[in-house]
């Protein structure tokens, strides 16, 4: 009866080993870009504080390709001011 009971438990631990071989991991180059396109579809939702306010702010959800996209004008923009030089007063 106990031979039974293990040989029972060793098939069922067989199983799923037999199911992970079945299914190799890609290992193509092909498959990286894949994965990345996923992450930029995913949405990303971020709480937006507005300013002079104390009531909290408003949730915005965007896909993170949005999101570095906004993040890459923010960045242009600030480059292009600093580039400007300081303000100079106005005679």
């Amino acid at each position: 009866m106990k031979s039974l009971v293990a040989i029972a438990l060793c098939g069922a631990l067989a199983v799923p080993a037999l199911a992970f071989a079945a299914d190799p991991a890609p290992a193509t180059p092909g498959a990286a870009p894949a994965v990345e396109k996923n992450k930029k579809d995913r949405q990303v939702c971020k709480t937006m504080e507005e300013k002079g306010s104390r009531l909290g702010g408003k949730r915005v959800c965007r896909s993170q390709a949005q999101w570095d996209e906004i993040a890459a004008q923010q960045r242009q923009e600030i480059e292009r001011r600093l580039s400007l030089g300081p303000a100079r007063p106005s005679n």
